[in-house]
């Protein structure tokens, strides 16, 4: 509908969905957020009757709903172990005198609880972001040396400290209290070494499906110079690597880059180099790239939920390779996207994954060819 309405697309190019071979406990991120007003169940209301402090939540946004965070005691999208996590945290927190942060007035210590766990390798990543306070390293030391105790299973733990406003689980600074600060996932016979901040599928099983998609699509023969825009840390550029002349991955994250050229040591690959920086800047000057990296046949761009900067498209279409391969989690901005991209390509397919089980999100590889 999105494609067919919004991008005036025809629909005999959407492909039947490829489905997330696994439908539960697929996830391997979740992000948990503390809040100082906790979303009330109806039959609370009904009865009158608080389990639960009303001040207090650990868990997800409710929809709709910025500042209010219903407190989760399941949950059948990220491993049973990661709810384990979630409960010893919350009664951590809840005991250890210092408040959840406060959306309306800025105040408030506790803000997010970020899970990343390993499908392959069973290693879990447990990040702790903060607000700024005099007390936070020895109350996050204390935590730390609850959680090894209770779940030796944790890897690696992080402590983030975030003075935003705005309501991402990003840190500012970061300290490693226990373990490398990383974990590793492994895509068939790829090995992906993920720290906390990174961009990485949050569906291994179906990132695998993802990836063959996309190698598809590019119909490499080895000769090819490709870019990969949004390459986060690496997944897509290594996963290529083997059937191109050289990959080039840009990212604006500098952890996700320090990432991706571990990852591709890792893997053996040397055909491929990863640049950090803003695409809007660089690509204003596409001349300088290509005398430096060689002009690419294939680019792959795997854009966030905004999609491509309105700047970035229109760079992309001077750039003008032959093949563009469009993986999107928004199919609302690919059709905004490739309605622009259509002036000057032809668009080949549209393949759907089901990255999200459960949910009404959907991942999408679009294959473009040069007209």
């Amino acid at each position: 509908e999105c494609l067919t309405h919004i991008g005036g697309l025809a629909d005999d190019i959407i492909l039947a969905t490829l489905p997330s071979p696994q439908v539960y406990y697929y996830r391997n991120k979740m992000e948990f957020s503390f809040a100082a007003r906790r979303w009330l169940l109806p039959e609370e209301i009904e009865l009158d009757q608080l389990k639960k402090p009303r001040n207090f939540a650990l868990g997800l946004h409710v929809k709709g709903f910025y500042d209010r965070v219903l407190d989760i005691d399941e949950c059948h999208l990220q491993s049973p172990l990661s709810v384990a996590i979630l409960k010893q945290v919350r009664q951590f927190a809840l005991t250890s005198g210092l408040p959840p942060y406060n959306t309306r007035d800025h105040t408030g210590f506790w803000r997010f609880l970020v899970v990343r766990d390993s499908k392959h390798t069973g290693q879990i990543l447990v990040e702790l972001i903060t607000a700024p306070h005099r007390s936070s390293a020895t109350v996050i030391r204390q935590l730390s040396s609850l959680l090894h105790t209770e779940i030796p299973e944790i890897s690696t733990l992080v402590h983030g400290i975030s003075a935003k406003k705005a309501q991402i689980a990003s840190a500012d600074t970061q300290e490693v209290l226990l373990g490398p600060g990383y974990i590793e996932e492994h895509l068939d016979d790829f090995r992906f070494r993920i720290s906390s901040g990174a961009f990485f599928q949050t569906n291994s099983q179906a990132a695998r499906i993802l990836l063959e998609q996309v190698s598809a699509g590019c119909t490499l023969t080895g000769s090819e110079v490709v870019w990969d825009l949004y390459c986060g840390t690496g997944t897509m550029a290594i996963g290529l690597a083997n059937a191109a002349r050289k990959v080039i991955g840009f990212e604006l994250v500098q952890a996700a880059v320090a990432d991706a050229k571990i990852n591709a040591r890792l893997n053996g690959v040397s055909n491929c180099d990863f640049v950090l920086g803003d695409l809007k800047g660089l690509l204003a000057k596409p001349s300088s790239l290509v005398d430096r990296y060689g002009s690419p046949q294939v680019v792959v761009t795997d854009p966030p939920r905004a999609g491509m900067h309105p700047s970035v498209v229109k760079q992309l279409l001077a750039l003008s390779p032959p093949r563009i391969v469009y993986v999107s989690c928004n199919p609302a901005t690919l059709a905004r996207d490739l309605k622009i991209l259509s002036e000057n390509y032809r668009l080949l397919r549209v393949q759907p994954v089901d990255m999200f089980p459960h949910t009404a999100h959907i991942e999408a590889v679009a294959v473009l060819e040069k007209r």
